[in-house]
């Protein structure tokens, strides 16, 4: 009997993926008119925006409001940017376009080029008895692309290899 020792490589693939987070953030005063993004977007991309916080809205009667708006005021009249929406709500638009409704939260394709820009609804004229910020988060199709790509490389780039040897011993007559 003849005995020969084989040796035998197993490779093991560990697969470890990344989670990761995408997204430009940023803090919309209630004091300030439209408040540049740095976020330019295309017609056809969808965007996401995510709001939270509260501000206050109209100091002296010291409503503390979330992204949707004041629920017990009437709806906006035509003086505000956004008329028929909530006093109060974070809104935005595209360039100089008219502006849309973000509440806390906004999914849709954006219409129009340009630079996203976001603000509360209230009267240019009486946005300084407001204080506070919601923070945001927008996400475009852009960024939803890379953060796809990104995981995938990082999945791929963290793949961890080991061998593993063992004897298998084979007769032969």
């Amino acid at each position: 009997l003849m005995k020969s020792k084989t040796t035998l490589i197993l490779l093991t693939l560990l697969l470890v993926s990344a989670s990761m987070v995408f997204g430009e953030t940023m803090k919309v005063y209630a004091a300030e008119q439209w408040q540049q993004s740095g976020v330019y977007v295309e017609p056809g991309d969808d965007l996401r925006v995510t709001a939270t916080g509260t501000i206050t809205y109209n100091k002296s009667g010291g409503v503390d409001i979330a992204p949707y708006g004041n629920p017990d005021a009437p709806e906006a009249s035509r003086s505000y940017p956004l008329p028929g929406v909530p006093e109060g709500a974070l809104i935005a638009r595209v360039g100089y376009e008219n502006p849309f409704f973000i509440g806390d939260l906004f999914q849709g394709a954006v219409q129009t080029r340009g630079q996203l820009m976001f603000r509360i609804n209230d009267k240019d004229w009486q946005l300084s008895d407001n204080s506070g910020y919601f923070k945001i988060t927008l996400l475009t199709d852009e960024e939803a692309r890379a953060a796809a790509d990104e995981d995938e490389r990082d999945y791929y780039e963290k793949e961890e290899y080991y061998e593993e040897e063992y004897e298998e011993e084979e007769y032969y007559e």
